[in-house]
C-alpha cells in the first residue's frame, strides 16, 4: 500500500503542477481525481485537487478539497489560504424548530447545478447575494422549502425554519431469498418487522433478474408490508427473431434485430437471431408488437413472473408471408441447384465424350486381325468342302466360328463406346444451354431492393 502511495505522488503531483503551469484546469482535474482514487487519504491529492478547482475559478469546490486536505494533514499555509477564499463567499446557518432531538433532518441548498448538504444545518461557502432554495426533510419529516438570498462576504446569515418530525411506522418485510438484497435509504433490511422513520423512502431491492428502485411511503403509526420478492424484476428471453425486426412494447423502449445478425434459417434464406432477453419487467402480463418489412406485424404477449426468468416464442412463423417467402426461396434454390447439376453433368459428359470416343476408336483399329482370320477360315472351308475333305472342312468350320465370334465382339466394343461418347456429347451440349441460361439469374434478394 504504502509503494502504491509513494508511486502515485511521483507521477502524479509533476503532471498536475505542469498541467496548472500551462493553464490546462481539465487535465489538472482529471489527474487529481485519477490520484485521489488511488490515494483517498493522501492530503496532498486533495491539495491538487483544490488547487486544480481553483484554476477553474470554482472557489467553493476548491475549499471543500483543501479542508479535506487539511483534515488529513495540518498545515499552517493552507489554513490560510483556506480563510482567505473563504472570506469572499457567504454562509447561512438554519436553525430548525420542531425538530427531533435524536433524529436530525437534511438540509439543502440548491443554487443553478450545485447542491450543497449539511447535517448540522450550516450551509456554508455559498456565493455572496445570491438566491438560493433552502430545503429541509429526509426520513421522518415532511419536505419544506424556503427561499433566500446569501448574504455579502465573510458574512453569515442565520434562518429559522419551523419543521415537522412525522415519527416512526412498522414495517413488516417479507421473505428475502438467496441472493436478493432489500435497501432502505442505503440501509439493508432483513426479513421481519421492523420500526423505520416515516415518509417517503427509496427502497432498492436487487436479485438475479436484476435491480428495482422505488418510492415507498410510509404513514407515522401505521403498519406497512412489502414483498421483496414479488418486487424483483422479472425477465422474458423472447425466441426465434428474425434479422431486420422492430419489438415495440407499451411500457418501454423498442428492440432491434438488426440485418445480419442470427444464423441462415435454410427454409427461408434469411438470418434468425436465437434468443432476445427482455429485462427489468413488472409482473404480469405484457404485450408488444412484431414488425418486420417481409412478414408484416403481428401482436406478441406472455406473462412475466417476478425474480423469474421464462421463454416465449415470437408468433411470426404463422404468418401467411412466411409460406410465401418459404416458396420463392425454394424455387430459387432449385434453380441455383440445377445450375449445379449442369456443372456436373458437363465433367461427367466431356469424360464419357472423351473416353467412349477413344474406347470405340481403339476397338475398331484392333478389328483388322479378326477380319483377315474370318477371311483366311472362310477361304479353307469352301476348299476343304468343294474336296470333298469332311475331316477337314469341320476342322476348318470350327477355326471360322471362332473368327466370326472375334469379329462380332470388337464390333460390339466399338458400338458401346461411341454410344457412350455421343452420350457425352448430348450431356455436354445440354450444360452448355443450362450455363448461358445460368447467366441471367440473379443472387437471392428476399428484401426487394436494387
Amino acid at each position: 500500500m504504502l509503494f502504491l502511495f509513494a508511486t502515485a505522488y511521483a507521477s502524479s503531483l509533476p503532471e498536475v503542477q505542469d498541467a496548472l503551469a500551462k493553464g490546462d484546469c481539465q487535465l489538472a482535474t482529471e489527474v487529481a481525481g485519477r490520484w485521489i482514487a488511488l490515494s483517498p487519504d493522501d492530503a496532498a491529492a486533495w491539495r491538487a485537487q483544490g488547487d486544480s478547482a481553483r484554476c477553474s475559478g470554482d472557489s467553493r469546490a476548491a475549499l471543500v478539497s483543501y479542508r479535506k486536505a487539511l483534515s488529513l494533514k495540518p498545515d499552517a499555509g493552507l489554513e490560510a489560504l483556506i480563510g482567505s477564499l473563504a472570506s469572499d463567499l457567504s454562509s447561512v446557518q438554519v436553525s430548525l424548530t420542531g425538530a427531533d432531538a435524536e433524529i436530525a433532518p437534511l438540509v439543502t441548498a440548491l443554487y443553478g447545478d450545485t447542491t450543497i448538504e449539511s447535517a448540522n444545518g450550516l450551509l456554508r461557502d455559498l456565493p455572496q447575494n445570491t438566491d438560493i432554495t433552502v430545503t429541509i426533510g429526509g426520513p421522518g419529516y415532511n419536505p419544506v422549502s424556503q427561499k433566500v438570498t446569501t448574504p455579502a462576504a465573510g458574512v453569515l446569515d442565520e434562518l429559522t425554519v419551523p419543521v415537522t418530525f412525522l415519527g416512526w411506522s412498522t414495517l413488516t418485510v417479507g421473505e428475502i431469498g438467496e441472493g436478493v438484497t432489500v435497501l432502505l435509504d442505503d440501509a439493508e433490511l432483513a426479513a421481519g418487522e421492523q420500526q423505520v422513520l416515516a415518509g417517503s423512502h427509496t427502497l432498492v431491492v436487487t436479485g438475479e433478474t436484476g435491480r428495482r428502485e422505488d418510492t415507498l411511503s410510509l404513514d407515522a403509526d401505521g403498519s406497512h408490508a412489502i414483498e421483496p420478492m414479488q418486487l424483483l424484476p422479472a425477465s422474458v428471453t423472447l425466441l426465434g427473431i428474425p434479422e431486420g425486426t422492430t419489438l415495440t412494447f407499451p411500457e418501454g423502449e423498442p428492440v432491434t434485430v438488426a440485418r445480419g445478425e442470427g444464423e441462415l434459417d435454410e427454409t427461408l434464406g434469411i438470418r434468425v437471431v436465437q434468443s432476445v432477453a427482455i429485462e427489468g419487467l413488472d409482473q404480469g402480463e405484457h404485450t408488444y408488437t412484431f414488425t418486420h418489412p417481409i412478414f408484416g406485424t403481428v401482436e406478441g404477449r406472455f406473462f412475466a413472473v417476478a425474480g423469474q426468468v421464462s421463454a416465449e416464442p415470437v408468433p411470426w412463423r404463422a404468418l401467411e408471408t412466411v409460406d410465401a417467402l418459404a416458396q420463392e426461396y425454394a424455387a430459387h434454390t432449385a434453380e441455383q441447384g440445377g445450375v449445379g447439376t449442369a456443372g456436373w453433368i458437363a465433367l461427367g459428359g466431356s469424360a464419357a465424350a472423351v473416353a467412349g470416343g477413344g474406347l470405340a476408336g481403339l476397338s475398331f483399329s484392333k478389328l483388322g486381325l479378326p477380319l483377315a482370320a474370318q477371311d483366311e477360315a472362310q477361304t479353307r472351308y469352301d476348299a476343304m468342302v468343294a474336296a470333298g475333305r469332311e475331316s477337314d472342312a469341320n476342322d476348318a468350320y470350327l477355326d471360322l466360328a471362332v473368327a466370326n465370334a472375334a469379329v462380332r465382339r470388337y464390333v460390339v466394343r466399338g458400338s458401346i463406346a461411341g454410344g457412350v461418347g455421343a452420350l457425352g456429347i448430348a450431356a455436354t451440349t445440354y450444360t452448355i444451354r443450362t450455363i448461358r441460361k445460368s447467366k441471367n439469374a440473379t443472387a437471392w434478394n428476399p428484401w426487394g431492393e436494387a
